[in-house]
């Protein structure tokens, strides 16, 4: 202390000096810590390139050949197995407004006359098609697809009647593209480039490339039930659905949730209940069965024994008085299905259509 006082300026000069070298070294800390990360996010980078450019996907010439080649032979496979699935389908029929009205109340006849046996439907079922058995379709390209489409209503609900199941309660079916005047839009040609100048993608100067249309290849009909059955029969519905043999049309299960009809069972007074009414059932039964005292005659005019008599009188056997109650099992089950029909579209067929 006493050598601060003595030499004040001195003292001054250093204090400065040892501030300027704190400040120093912190900056270079900081400096170095910013340095560090920088160096970890220039590494990152570097590998993320490195990995990037030995990747199969990097764009380079060779990798633009090979992905073009794949493409190409995608594109081969996916048209052979378009028409291959093509051919399984049931052929489309042309058919006037008209006739396709006809066909309907037709099918819709038919349909009712069948139900019942064992398989009950709703009121007024018209397969999902009521709009159009007063008025007809918009034109004859539209009335044929409602003709597969009603078709493949009609397989589905027949499979419910072979099947067993007890009762179609509830039904509808999704509307065409071509109901609701949707109509395919091809994808707009790209700009031609003005005069003297180019057409630059993200301003890298590329001219843009030319993709032609992308046609839809499935069409997907969805057709919802609500069902009351038993196991057995709703295991024969999905079964049949999914054979080639018993569906001719490409269906396929989208949703099913199957519940109980009752979620609950019954009370223990409803069982009492119902097996006192049987008991007094059987009383009843039996009490209606006992012969008034008669005296019977026989031949020679003397008369019968008693006992000769009732051994006559004697038939089989009646059953017994109904001492049980079904608690579980004698509830049917409900079922919420939705049903997608597949419709396979040939790409060539479409395209020029959406060309044109």
């Amino acid at each position: 202390m006493d050598w601060i006082r003595e030499n004040k300026t001195l003292a001054s000069i250093m204090g400065v000096f040892l501030a300027l070298a704190a400040a120093l070294g912190f900056l270079v800390i900081n400096a170095w810590s910013s340095f560090g990360a920088s160096n970890d996010r220039f590494i990152a980078a570097n590998n993320a390139l490195a990995t990037m450019k030995s990747a199969n996907l990097y764009p380079s010439p060779e990798n633009l050949e090979k992905k073009k080649s794949a493409v190409e032979d995608y594109e081969k496979k996916v048209t052979t197995l378009s028409k291959v699935l093509l051919s399984l389908q049931p052929a489309a029929e042309p058919i006037s407004e008209t006739d396709f009205q006809a066909k309907l109340k037709a099918k819709i006849a038919e349909v009712r006359s069948i139900s019942g046996k064992p398989t009950k439907l709703p009121g007024e079922s018209s397969l999902g098609f009521a709009d159009y058995t007063s008025s007809l379709p918009k034109s004859a390209a539209i009335a044929q697809e409602l003709s597969e489409y009603v078709d493949a209503a009609e397989a589905v609900v027949r499979v419910f009647i072979e099947s067993g199941v007890e009762s179609v309660d509830t039904f509808e079916r999704s509307l065409l593209a071509s109901e609701k005047g949707e109509t395919a839009v091809a994808p707009s040609a790209p700009a031609a480039p003005p005069k003297g100048g180019k057409v630059g993608v993200a301003g890298k100067g590329k001219a843009p490339v030319a993709t032609k249309p992308v046609a839809e290849m499935v069409e997907r009909r969805t057709l919802t039930f609500t069902l009351t059955c038993d196991q057995g029969p709703l295991q024969k519905v999905l079964n049949r659905l999914a054979s080639p043999s018993e569906m001719p049309y490409f269906a396929a299960v989208r949703l099913l949730r199957v519940e109980n009809e009752k979620n609950e069972g019954p009370l223990r007074a409803a069982v009492t209940l119902e097996l006192n009414k049987n008991k007094a059932a059987a009383v009843d039964a039996s009490a209606a069965e006992i012969p008034q005292e008669q005296v019977v005659i026989g031949t020679d005019g003397n008369p019968v024994p008693a006992a000769e008599v009732a051994a006559e009188a004697t038939g089989p056997a009646k059953p017994g008085i109904k001492d049980a109650v079904g608690v579980m099992g004698q509830e049917k089950l409900k079922v919420y299905m939705e049903i997608d029909l597949i419709k396979f579209i040939d790409p060539s067929k479409q395209v020029a259509g959406t060309a044109n």
